[in-house]
């Protein structure tokens, strides 16, 4: 095989390739494969998705062209094969084993945007660094789910773990493994890219950091990846940071300017026809059918008038254990172990009057046994960067306290979450 040069690297058949870490595919038509990477484009013909899907994981050249033969027609298409692996390795789309580059975008969780509202959450990123400080002891195995920029897995190591292992899908873990350096953790941090359920480790962990609370709270899998986390990685006993995710429901007046702002009513079409002197009736359905919910932080909803007291949704125990809470009023379920409570219907008297249009969701996270975190609109941190889902009832109307409301609370695991309110 011919050596390619590319940067101080050369390619060989023994050169452990994968592909890099953040990359746009389109696929156009059959054989029309797009690719996307610091701003060029790619176009690798027939082969290019199976390329793509061979090198999702380390291996050498040699293997993939073993592994991919049984499709080879021909010396032509062989040829091919190897000649799209190398363009593909000249245009950077495939890279060294731990070398694996690729635009750093300012999106998603590969970006850096999301990081630095993190990071800017002092309330959020303190309460782990204190939470850590707590639970990790020295000679612990720790494992980091997620581990974004790093700054967890580096609390880990300077609490005393003997190992970390933190876990990243995304670009922005390469930044990361700079920032171990940085920190003098190198030699105890380790770098496992790729999927958490697809991924290997040498040992079982002691114990288990994940920072995967959504907006909605539990939107971003924190149950079922904290469940597999659970069963292949760590030892029996082990410790979870955080251990226990409360989720609540709190119903409220919503301003009527910020109901204006950022959801659909039938009014916005009244107001769009007689602005532009167009019939936009049409659009009322289609508008109708989507959730009507806004995002708003917490901070921000403090003033909002509660007509209830806060309604306990769920209640995940994530560092296993017992279940506390009052089984009576919950149906609960396990998701690979982790547990989690749900109320599908339940009574809520009214305490305040006012208009009620509006049920804000928020939670609250035991980090560790002296470590509490909440997102309530009353105790929210100014830092606080997580936003809080609101559901809006389209028929609202007036409550009064003695009148009990029936809110509905529908999570499967495979959907969103949803809150409702019934009179």
């Amino acid at each position: 095989m011919v050596e390619v040069r590319r940067g101080m690297g050369k390619l060989t058949a023994r050169t452990i390739l994968r592909r890099a870490l953040e990359l746009d595919v389109r696929l156009r038509a059959v054989d029309d494969v797009a690719i996307e990477i610091e701003g060029r484009q790619v176009h690798p013909g027939v082969w290019g998705l199976a390329i793509l899907n061979a090198f999702a994981e380390p291996r050498s050249l040699a293997d993939d062209i073993r592994s991919l033969r049984g499709a080879v027609t021909g010396d032509q298409d062989l040829e091919n094969l190897d000649s799209t692996i190398r363009k593909l390795y000249g245009e950077g789309v495939l890279c060294a084993a731990g070398g694996a580059k690729g635009a750093l975008r300012a999106r998603g969780f590969g970006g850096a945007k999301i990081h630095a509202r993190m990071l800017d959450d002092r309330a959020r990123t303190s309460a782990f660094l204190k939470a850590i400080a707590e639970v990790v002891q020295p000679g612990d195995v720790v494992v980091d789910l997620g581990t974004g920029t790093g700054v967890l897995a580096v609390a880990a190591a300077r609490a005393g773990a003997r190992r970390v292992y933190a876990i990243e899908a995304s670009g922005i873990g390469r930044l990361a493994r700079e920032v171990f350096a940085a920190n003098g953790v190198a030699d105890r941090v380790t770098l496992v890219e790729g999927w958490s359920t697809r991924v290997t480790l040498p040992e079982r962990a002691d114990v288990l950091v994940s920072e995967m609370i959504g907006n909605e709270p539990v939107a971003e899998d924190i149950l079922p990846l904290t469940a597999d986390a659970r069963i292949r990685f760590l030892h029996p006993g082990s410790r979870s940071i955080p251990d226990a995710l409360d989720v609540y429901a709190l119903p409220v007046t919503v301003p009527a300017e910020e109901l204006r702002r950022t959801t659909f009513s039938p009014g916005s079409v009244r107001d769009w026809s007689r602005w532009y002197g167009l019939d936009c009736s049409a659009l009322e359905k289609a508008f109708a059918a989507e959730p009507r919910s806004l995002f708003v932080l917490p901070q921000e909803a403090r003033n909002w008038p509660a007509l209830t007291a806060p309604v306990l949704l769920g209640r995940a125990r994530l560092g296993g254990g017992a279940i506390t809470g009052p089984i009576g009023e919950f149906r609960s379920t396990s998701v690979g172990g982790v547990d989690w409570l749900w109320r599908e219907r339940m009574s809520v008297p009214v305490e305040t009057r006012g208009l009620l249009n509006g049920i804000l969701v928020y939670f609250e996270v035991q980090l560790s046994p002296r470590v509490r975190l909440s997102t309530a609109p009353d105790s929210a941190a100014g830092t606080n960067h997580w936003t809080c889902v609101v559901w809006t009832v389209p028929d609202a109307r007036e409550v009064h306290p003695g009148e009990t409301l029936e809110l509905t609370h529908a999570y499967t695991g495979r959907s969103r979450p949803r809150v409702g309110v019934r009179w």
